[in-house]
């Protein structure tokens, strides 16, 4: 062999390593946990639930259990597919894909039941409210109806003061004056049922 023909394999070796040239445990790191973070979320939106800043109805949670479906049936692989995904965390794709098509409930409750129920519940509670409503009223209406009663007694006390103050000697015997009372008048008691 020649100086030359060892130099050269010599000369191609490098000396040192650059940090680009060595693959950082660092990179490897966040791409797995964002992997985790998809695959989790994908799960999260297959059970209703979903990331709680998207979710917004229970429509929006029907469309992304959805896409979460399709993501998991999908046998490409673009960048953060299901394939993707899974051999970046070292997962057997058929294996992860049996055990979500085990996790989704194939006979789904009729979401309108729940709706329906939900529809009933708020029907009952308004109509609750609307009785309490008119009781009110009705009380409120009674107390209006006494308290007017109250001011008319005491407007015909204060009118046959001041007559009596203006004629102070007359002949007529004075008419009895009314008294105000301070309770409520009783009230009138309702005929009971014969009892046998």
């Amino acid at each position: 062999m020649s100086p030359i023909d060892r130099e050269v394999p010599w000369l191609l070796t490098p000396s040192v390593l650059l940090p680009v040239q060595v693959p950082s445990p660092w990179a490897e790191r966040w791409l797995r946990r964002l992997c985790r973070a998809i695959l989790a979320d994908a799960l999260a939106c297959l059970d209703g639930k979903g990331t709680p800043g998207t979710m917004g109805s229970d429509r929006d949670g029907a469309r992304r259990a959805g896409q979460a479906q399709e993501w998991f049936r999908s046998e490409a692989t673009y960048l953060f597919s299901f394939a993707t995904v899974c051999a970046v965390l070292d997962l057997e794709v058929e294996a992860v894909r049996r055990q979500v098509c085990q996790r989704v409930p194939q006979d789904k409750p009729d979401r309108h039941t729940s709706v329906r129920d939900k529809v009933q519940a708020t029907t009952a509670a308004a109509r609750e409210t609307v009785a309490r409503a008119h009781a009110v009223h009705d009380r409120t209406r009674q107390l209006l109806h006494e308290l007017d009663e109250s001011r008319q007694l005491h407007r015909a006390i204060a009118e046959r003061r001041a007559e009596l103050q203006s004629h102070p000697h007359s002949a007529q015997p004075p008419s009895p004056m009314p008294q105000a009372s301070t309770s409520l008048p009783e009230p009138v008691p309702t005929g009971e049922p014969p009892t046998k």
